[in-house]
């Protein structure tokens, strides 16, 4: 499912930031690069929902090349099922978990790395995880790849 290598993402791309700050570990925040440093393998990037402290704008800061991936790519089922792992939108990134129950419009997601709380997201805010390996997508979230109905890239 490959589709570029990190290291050729250019001016102007769109890209997911994952975060090492405490408590923010497992989560990602889309991003546009606006600058490349390429002997220091780093970027400056802007992000699309993070705001600076004061509110005045858009929040722009460096981040290595190890913490940016492709924006990912999108993933349509033909139907969640309980143990699929996902990424939820919440505080303004993508917070990965694992779908415990689908009820109506509604996923309930288990977040194991924050004492396994469970938490209600509209279906809208929830997407299938994929992980960027080797400069590929990998898509080992979903156990049955006959409920995958297609896999769209952005870029």
């Amino acid at each position: 499912m490959g589709r570029r290598s990190i290291m050729k993402l250019r001016e102007g791309e769109r890209v997911e930031v994952s975060s090492t700050e405490e408590g923010f570990i497992g989560s990602y925040y889309e991003a546009v690069i606006v600058d490349v440093n390429v002997s220091q393998s780093s970027y400056m990037v802007r992000y699309k929902d993070l705001l600076k402290e004061d509110g005045s704008g858009a929040l722009i800061e460096p981040a290595h090349h190890s913490e940016i991936r492709p924006l990912p790519p999108t993933v349509k089922l033909v139907e969640y099922e309980a143990g699929d792992v996902v990424d939820a939108f919440a505080n303004d990134g993508w917070w990965v978990g694992v779908l415990v129950e689908k009820r109506g419009a509604f996923g309930y997601v288990r977040f194991d790395d924050y004492n396994k709380m469970v938490v209600a997201y509209p279906m809208k805010h929830i997407r299938i995880h994929v992980d960027w390996e080797d400069d590929e997508w990998a898509l080992t979230s979903v156990r049955d790849e006959h409920r995958i109905k297609n896999v769209e890239f952005h870029g």
